[in-house]
């Protein structure tokens, strides 16, 4: 049985090293946010192994898997997300990487957006049991987006790098000053589509991974 707090909500830490492991690869192993906030990256772990019995959210999950390519790879980009940003993940999925960096950094606004109604019902019920005020979970497809333009934009994923950035250009999420995060498993070799110039490159190592890195664009 998962220990509960005098509130009824799951309490615990991770039964194996690997969390430090991963953290460590992303420079916070000794971050005091993430010791603070190891009860609540398990309890989020412990729901979506719940949940997954019934739905399919991640696909096979275990703690290394978990910490390594869930909550790891979503916190590489911690330090790129300023106290008080407007911060919109598309195609959030299960949550990654927009809900681990909403706990990170609470004083940012977080909108998770994704078109599968029972993943954003699932990150709903995760705000609620872990009091995530600042955090918005949308049923949407992100090129649906008829807000205003993001500071920050978190994606992981994307179906081709050409027709991704090329919709995103015409996108209401895209302003002057946006910025993209873009996770790569290789940095862009090819040229961009006009409108789009890479600001930094981010690298890092997860533990059983190869180098990924994290490039942020903006406008020229």
């Amino acid at each position: 049985m998962v220990p509960t707090d005098t509130a009824g909500r799951q309490t615990g830490s991770f039964q194996t090293p690997v969390y430090n492991q991963s953290l460590k690869a992303v420079g916070l192993e000794d971050h005091p946010r993430t010791q603070e906030l190891e009860s609540e990256y398990y309890t989020l772990f412990q729901e979506l192994t719940k949940w997954g019995k019934r739905i399919n959210l991640t696909g096979r999950l275990d703690e290394t898997l978990f910490c390594q390519d869930h909550l790891a790879d979503s916190l590489a980009t911690h330090a790129l997300i300023p106290d008080g940003a407007q911060v919109v993940d598309l195609g959030t999925g299960a949550g990654f990487p927009g809900f681990p960096l909403a706990l990170f950094n609470r004083q940012a606004r977080f909108t998770l957006l994704d078109r599968t109604q029972k993943k954003i019902s699932f990150i709903k019920h995760m705000a609620g049991l872990l009091s995530l005020t600042s955090l918005e979970a949308r049923w949407l497809d992100w090129t649906a987006w008829d807000g205003p333009p993001a500071e920050v934009l978190l994606c992981r994923a994307v179906y081709s790098d050409t027709e991704f950035l090329k919709d995103l250009s015409s996108s209401a999420l895209w302003g002057e000053t946006s910025r993209l995060c873009w996770w790569r498993a290789t940095p862009s070799v090819e040229e961009l589509p006009a409108g789009f110039k890479v600001l930094e490159r981010h690298w890092y190592r997860l533990p059983t991974r190869e180098w990924r890195v994290i490039e942020v664009l903006g406008k020229p």
